[in-house]
């Protein structure tokens, strides 16, 4: 039987060495579930905003951005940015390098990363909760464990 998984190699080469990105999160169809994947690959979060609203460029060749006006934005951009701030960067950032040593899909719509420092992130992409050896995830969260007695 042949089973495939999306493997986020890149990201686990990269990850430690220089930052990056992915998809912005007020262009993805839903920004909680592109938020699990900033986290599962690692990547900084990314918006692209714009200070005008998007309706003046109803009527021209751009087609990118309607949901970008900065003001609309700005309550979910920081609340992101305090978020990964305060549970996700403390654990897999620090003085010495850390990367990506381990990413595990322990069911569907569950996945484990592991750092090099030890940290590991339970992700549930699903809409029920999941649990790994005894650790319970919240539907549609994740959980950090490992570094610092978490």
């Amino acid at each position: 039987e042949i089973i495939d998984q999306e493997i986020p190699w890149l990201s686990m080469v990269l990850y430690g060495s220089i930052p990056y990105s992915a998809e912005p999160g007020n262009l993805a169809y839903d920004l909680d579930q592109m938020k699990l994947r900033w986290i599962e690959y690692g990547c900084q979060p990314h918006f692209e905003l714009a200070e005008n609203d998007p309706v003046l460029l109803q009527d021209t060749a751009y087609t990118e951005l309607f949901a970008c006006k900065n003001e609309d934005w700005k309550e979910r951009v920081l609340a992101v940015y305090h978020e990964f701030q305060t549970e996700i960067w403390p654990y897999t950032t620090g003085g010495d390098p850390v990367f990506i040593q381990e990413h595990e899909v322990l069911q569907e719509d569950f996945v484990r990363v592991t750092y090099s420092n030890g940290t590991q992130i339970l992700l549930n992409y699903g809409d029920t909760e999941q649990s790994a050896e005894g650790l319970a995830v919240q539907a549609n969260s994740y959980r950090v464990t490992g570094r610092d007695g978490r």
